[in-house]
Formats: structure tokens, sequence, C-alpha cells
């Protein structure tokens, strides 16, 4: 998420007459479906009724992205009964937080990497390969031998 200017963020809105909270909540929704959100359109915003699910929404994409320090209720509520403007203020400034909490910790790194090709041609190592069309299926391979293990031991003579 990017680190936006909450200075910037208020005289933008006023100096714009609001224009710039429509097109701050399009960068922002672009920004939370970058982080796996689920967030309808920002194009909703224009559409009555259609504007306060996507409102409720994208509150809950920002919940999710804080660790649940936006309430998606509240400022939904806030929304409602105060101003869109004040509760993206708001989320602006938790999302600030967040980004700054973030930006000094360690990346995890993927312990599941994806093989780099399509899933028709990935074969998994030591299984036998499906006919495809009128081709004979591939014979299957002996499991490779471990050179480095120890042969087993004959049973000892009986007498």
């Amino acid at each position: 998420m990017e680190n936006r200017s909450i200075g910037k963020f208020i005289l933008l809105s006023l100096i714009t007459l609001g224009i710039y909270l429509i097109f701050w909540h399009f960068w922002v929704t672009k920004e939370l479906r970058n982080a796996g959100q689920d967030v309808p359109t920002a194009w909703l915003q224009f559409i009555p009724f259609a504007n306060l699910y996507f409102l409720f929404k994208f509150y809950q994409a920002s919940e999710n992205v804080t660790n649940r320090k936006v309430h998606a209720v509240l400022y939904f509520v806030i929304a409602i009964l105060i101003s869109p403007w004040v509760s993206s203020l708001l989320i602006q400034n938790e999302l600030n937080h967040t980004t700054t909490a973030t930006a000094g910790m360690p990346q995890q790194p993927n312990m599941n990497p994806q093989p780099h090709m399509p899933p028709s041609t990935y074969q998994m190592p030591g299984t036998p390969t499906a006919p495809m069309g009128n081709a004979p299926a591939a014979p299957a391979q002996p499991p490779a031998q471990d050179h480095n293990q120890q042969p087993p031991i004959p049973p000892a003579p009986t007498v």
C-alpha cells in the first residue's frame, strides 16, 4: 500500500471540491486488489445504492489489510452520518501506519514454489506419462537406486 500524505489528502480534497476522493478510491481499490482483497469496481461509486455496497466492501477490505485496525461497520456509519471524506481520511491514516509498520519486516520466503511450466506439460518425477491421442504410453521408469544405501544383510544360517 502506498504511503500518502494526510495533509496532501486534505488539501487536494478541499481544492478539488471532493473530486480527489473519487480518484483516491480508484487508486486504493487497485492497491487492495493487489493485496489479494475482494473489492468491487470503484465505478460503483457513481451508481445510487450500489455506491453504498462499494463503500462497505471497500471498508471490509481495508479492515482485512490493516489487521482489524479499521472497523468496517464503524467507518461505514461515519460515511453515512458524517461524510465519506472523513472515513476515507481515517482509513488512509491507518493504511499509512500499516505500511510503515510492515516496511521494516523481512519478506517471507515462498516455501512452496510452483513450477514454471503449464500444468499440461508438468510431470512429477517417477510417474508414468499418460497417453495422448494415439501415442503409446511411455514405460514407467524404475525408481532410481540410492548408491549410498547399504545392501541388505542376509539372514543368519540356521543350525
